[in-house]
């Protein structure tokens, strides 16, 4: 209020030359006929603020400076001071002249005179001192004392003074509670929640305890202080709900009291987590105490289980923060437990989550007892710092195959090692103090103090936290606090209070200039002062082919530029002259010398780091910035490519490529970086590549962890890409990598044309079947046609892999053998074929595989296939995939429209696609077209049918020349999964038991044993399937006698464990779930145990083909 005052009457005035005279009186009171006879005869009796306030403005004047001639004004404003004497002898009279001449002044100058706690405090002096009662009171004050205009609700009346006894009975007789209002009065004065009358009466009317008073003016108090709400949101209204037929927000906060009560309490216990940490999370989660740990001093994390931080974090979220107050004030409209508000959306997911976390901790804990109890002993060379995993995540079955001695694990521990040489990551904190203590140790950041050294500091805005919005939606919103907090740790860890003069800051804008000037803000030194720096700023120009791949529905103008503000130290010159760097790395369209970087390609998402939608939500918790806002139900489109559930989306949507990075490296000749907004791998990769030494922040230790494993990859890739200047030529030989040059490149390609055409001797054509086969591995069709009894020969197969080739050969004798479907050669042959029967690789479209669609260089053989269907009209074909092509939306809609587009002018293709999840119905297609028109088919099959035990969901579309078709297609109906029992064999003994499993195997084995055992039952006496290759979080154990998805990878390396039989599956039992005779196809084979496993995992299954040509069969009669 002081401050209010100041600047209206002393502060404004002299500052426009209007403050000539002192300008109010200052009254004193004669109480008694001998004034002067004692000092305390004179009392100054007019209000004390504008004294107080004339005193303040001085002394801030002469803090801040002064001229002689204001000097001067001071004095003449203290003397030119008017006095008036009024006598006044009672101590009544003098209280109410002095309130009169209050409310004179606020009608005068339209301030306030008195708020409600100092009103408060007031009266009940007079109760106390006096013994007035309320009636006594307001009968003086109405006669006595004139009011200005205010709400009728603020007006001093009977049931005003009645209210204030009240609420002092209720509020301010609890110390705590007075020292809450007492102190926001104080930093706040009229913006203080507790200002009005109206507002203590809130408080006063929802609040029966102590306990919960001190509640609700903590919140209060919190959510004023982090901005979550102004002290005008806070009216009577709003607080109560009165007259809004809803809950009001002192609902919402007490009902967070027993929201918190039951999550430290009942919640915590399920829980089971450590005494210690109970006794953590209840004492830095209380009123008083949980914003000073949450929002300065996060450093008691480190010390918690998973599980209890991300409590911690729900309830620093749900119960301290506001984002959820409007779902919980409509679910108080019915009564709820707060378990029971806990359990449904949005609330349940996290709970669920936390859950999840205590569990898995408990069976990872557990995990030494199963395997004992198992029987399984933990190999002793298992434990290689997970690069064995890493080997098995990056590599395909074929490079493992060619590991004879284990060299692979070797070259990614060398990966690995090479990251750790120049990258060195730590945890994003949440203060200056806590950023410094972390780097200053730290080689790069004491590099920065050096005068003959340059060390790039990087933030970029689009990277400080993640947008949960999609791509076409703006980027993060800038957080000033955020890039405070980052810049000054960094030069707190350089040991300086300005700019190290060894450090170049470059802050990115993502493209919103507008925040270019708030940037300079986070230089500040202990004085709040402005650091004395040099600023510049380079534009970064990038290529709108490639955002535009990166765009939904075209919504606005594409902003093709962004910038980097970059400030130095007022001693360092960005340019030097002629000794800086005469060309840029790789955009060389500009030199460093110029204000512009242009030409920069950004990558395609799914060229990105690519994560499961549920890991990256449990890295990012506090990372997660909104963004944007929900697009409308009418515009929204799935994402392309990597859209549908359980797809995985890029961890940064915002990504810049590493080559960028490199450039800063160059262009600017740094020495080392330091990445504050570390939040994907592309600055990391940059560093390596330059073979600078950069420091890295993550968002926490989980992030980190897979920041580490992320870049080890990278570096492994790079090792084996003959092209890449990293390239391992040791590697390279071991995986069977032949480099080629630019001037061999086209005799060996001449060369290999040749070698891919293999014909077997020529026979005469005949009027058998003839049949095409591409790139499924086994033949699969060749058998499912002996099985039907047709007469067929096999004219053209295509297989990439030598191995299969000689089997094919083997088993089939196909005339033509080519490589690939892509060559000419494919093209050139076929001719004559009734029947196409095409396996295209799955990996480009899979889940579990790429996942990157026509950007994986397998992802447009597809489209070759459609080509040859259009060149040699076949009867009928067969095309099969994964389910998740569906969800590659445009390569999925533009196989349908090229399907359609192969009669081509003569006839019209009719046909509708239906998802129908697992179950084996037809689609809506239609007869109809003319002479060589087909009719197709798109349709989602199970392999639940007969003969077979394993679970494998796979796309078939069927063609059928409209000249053939006789009859209704029919797609085979589904049937029931045949016992898993009967695929084994009955022995116990095997290679692959359990005692011999990798380490995964057996970590995998024992989280099942503990949830079978949590569920009170024994595994080891069922036929259960555990995946035992699969991901340590995510063990797949199956219940129902059937065998979880084969794949290539699994039935290579790690196929499922029977848990009867203690044992994994072996090679002819793998054969026999996918339908085939072990003894025709096993029999003599060339292949090896983990060959023979991959083809299998890519065959398509026996019985469900067989069923499926029967049907195309009884169509064409």
């Amino acid at each position: 209020m002081l401050q209010e005052v100041k600047d209206k009457f002393y502060g404004g005035p002299f500052r426009k030359g209007r403050l000539h005279v002192y300008p109010f009186e200052l009254v004193i009171a004669v109480t008694s006929n001998a004034p002067m006879s004692d000092p305390g005869n004179l009392q100054r009796v007019s209000p004390e603020e504008p004294e107080h306030a004339f005193l303040l403005w001085i002394a801030e004047l002469l803090d801040t400076g002064v001229t002689d001639n204001d000097r001067l004004q001071i004095k003449r404003l203290l003397l030119s001071m008017p006095l008036k004497f009024v006598v006044l002898a009672s101590e009544e009279a003098r209280y109410f002249h002095q309130a009169n001449m209050r409310e004179q002044i606020a009608m005068r100058h339209e301030i306030e005179s008195r708020t409600a706690v100092q009103k408060i405090y007031e009266f009940q002096m007079l109760r106390t001192k006096k013994n007035w009662k309320a009636k006594d009171i307001a009968d003086r004050y109405t006669k006595e004392v004139e009011q200005a205009p205010r709400p009728q609700a603020e007006q001093v009346s009977l049931k005003y003074i009645e209210n204030c006894f009240h609420i002092w009975d209720a509020l301010f007789t609890i110390p705590d509670v007075q020292a809450v209002i007492l102190d926001m009065e104080r930093r706040h004065g009229m913006k203080s929640p507790f200002h009005f009358m109206s507002q203590l009466l809130a408080l006063e009317m929802k609040c029966k305890s102590a306990e919960t008073a001190f509640w609700a003016v903590s919140f209060m108090r919190l959510y004023i202080d982090r901005g979550l709400m102004t002290h005008g949101e806070m009216t009577f209204r709003n607080l109560t709900g009165r007259n809004t037929n809803q809950k009001g927000w002192l609902d919402v906060i007490i009902e967070k009291k027993a929201v918190l009560a039951w999550l430290q309490g009942p919640f915590v216990e399920k829980l089971e987590l450590a005494e210690s940490e109970k006794v953590l999370i209840r004492s830095i989660t209380s009123a008083e105490t949980a914003e000073r740990f949450f929002a300065t001093d996060q450093g008691w994390k480190a010390a918690c289980r998973a599980e209890a931080v991300s409590l911690l974090d729900f309830i620093w979220k749900v119960v301290f923060g506001a984002k959820h107050d409007g779902q919980l004030k409509n679910l108080l409209k019915q009564s709820r437990t707060p378990e029971e508000l806990m359990g449904v959306a949005p609330f349940a997911d996290d709970i669920q989550a936390i859950k999840d976390e205590a569990e898995q901790k408990k069976e990872e804990e557990a995990t030494p007892r199963a395997a004992v109890t198992a029987g399984v002993h933990p190999d002793g060379d298992a434990d290689d710092g997970g690069y064995t995993e890493l080997v098995h995540n990056m590599c395909t079955a074929e490079d493992i195959e060619k590991d004879k001695d284990n060299a692979l694990s070797a070259w990614m521990e060398k990966a690995d090692n090479l990251v750790r040489k120049f990258i060195h990551l730590t945890v994003d904190c949440n203060s200056q103090t806590e950023i410094s203590e972390a780097l200053k140790n730290m080689a790069v950041v004491k590099m920065m103090g050096q005068d003959n050294k340059r060390i790039g500091v990087f933030y970029a805005c689009q990277h400080a936290g993640e947008s949960d919005s999609m791509p076409h939606c703006r980027i993060p919103a800038f957080r000033l606090d955020h890039l405070q907090k980052t810049i000054g740790g960094t030069i707190k860890a350089a040991g300086l209070d300005a700019l190290p003069p060894g450090a170049v800051y470059f802050i990115l804008n993502g493209g919103s200039f507008g925040n270019n000037d708030a940037f300079g803000k986070a230089f500040l030194d202990v004085n709040n002062k402005a650091m004395a720096k040099n600023k510049d700023l380079v534009y970064l120009a990038l290529q709108e082919e490639s955002l535009q791949k990166r765009r939904l529905r075209k919504r606005g103008g594409l902003n093709l530029m962004q910038g980097v503000v970059i400030f130095t130290p007022p001693s360092m010159e960005l340019i030097q002259g002629s000794s800086h760097t005469a060309e840029r790395l790789h955009f060389t369209s500009t030199t460093p010398n110029s204000n512009i970087i242009s030409g920069i390609s950004v990558e395609s998402y799914e060229d990105l780091w690519l994560l499961e939608p549920a890991v990256k939500k449990r890295i990012m918790k506090d990372g997660l910035v909104r963004a944007g806002g929900s697009c409308p139900e009418h515009l929204r489109e799935d994402k392309p490519e990597i859209s549908g559930k359980g797809s995985k989306v890029p961890l940064s949507w915002h990504s810049l490529p590493h080559q960028l990075w490199e450039e800063f490296f160059h262009s600017y000749e740094l020495d080392g970086g330091v990445f504050l907004t570390l939040l994907d791998d592309q600055p990391a990769v940059a560093a390596i590549r330059c073979q600078k030494q950069a420091v890295g922040l993550t968002l926490n230790s989980a992030h980190m962890e897979m920041m580490y494993a992320r870049l080890a990859g990278v570096v492994f890739q790079a090792f084996r890409d003959p092209s890449d200047d990293l390239y391992e030529p040791a590697l390279g030989k071991l995986l069977g990598v032949k480099p080629k040059s630019k001037k061999t490149t086209v005799e060996e390609e001449e060369d290999d044309d040749e070698e891919d055409l293999e014909e077997p001797e020529e026979d005469e054509a005949d009027d058998d079947e003839g049949d095409l086969e591409e790139d499924e591995g086994l033949g699969t069709e060749s058998f499912a046609l002996k099985d039907l009894g047709i007469d067929h020969r096999l004219i053209l197969c295509a297989e990439k892999e030598p191995h299969l080739r000689k089997f094919l050969k083997d088993h089939h004798q196909p005339k033509v053998l080519v490589k690939d479907v892509r060559d000419s050669s494919f093209m050139e042959h076929g001719s004559g074929a009734q029947l196409l029967v095409a396996g295209f690789p799955c990996q480009p479209f899979s889940r579990q595989g790429s996942n990157r669609g026509v950007r994986d260089p397998r992802g447009d053989i597809a489209s070759h296939l459609l080509k040859w269907v259009d060149a040699h009209r076949p009867d009928s074909f067969v095309l099969e995939n994964v389910t998740n092509l569906m969800k590659h939306k445009k390569t999925f809609k533009r196989i349908l429209r090229d399907l359609k587009a192969i009669p081509s002018r003569k006839t019209t293709m009719t046909g509708k696609r239906k998802h129908v999840g697992c179950n084996s119905r037809e689609s809506s297609g239609k007869h109809g077209g003319k002479k060589d028109g087909r009719v197709d088919y798109v349709m989602l099959l199970s392999a639940f049918l007969r003969d077979q035990a394993t679970n494998r969901p796979r796309l078939f579309i069927v063609g059928i020349a409209k000249s053939k078709l006789k009859r209704k297609f029919h797609f085979p109906k589904p049937g029931t999964c045949t016992s898993l029992k009967s695929s084994l064999s009955t022995s116990k003994t095997a290679a692959t038991a359990s005692g011999k499993l990798s380490a995964t195997g057996q970590r995998n084995l024992a989280v099942a044993e503990a949830k079978w055992k949590k569920k009170g039952l024994d595994m080891w006496s069922k036929y259960i399937a555990v995946d035992i290759a699969a991901s340590p979080s995510r063990p797949n154990s199956m219940n129902n006698n059937c065998l979880p998805c084969l794949t290539s990878c699994r039935a290579s390396w790690g196929p499922p464990f029977i848990t009867k039989l203690g044992r994994q599956l072996s090679t002819n039992e793998l054969l026999r779930a996918q339908g085939f005779d072990p003894k025709i196809v096993g029999c003599n084979s060339h292949l090896s145990k983990r060959q023979l496993g991959a083809a299998i995992g890519n065959a398509i299954t026996l019985p469900v083909l067989k069923q499926i040509l029967a049907k195309i069969f009884q169509a064409m009669s």
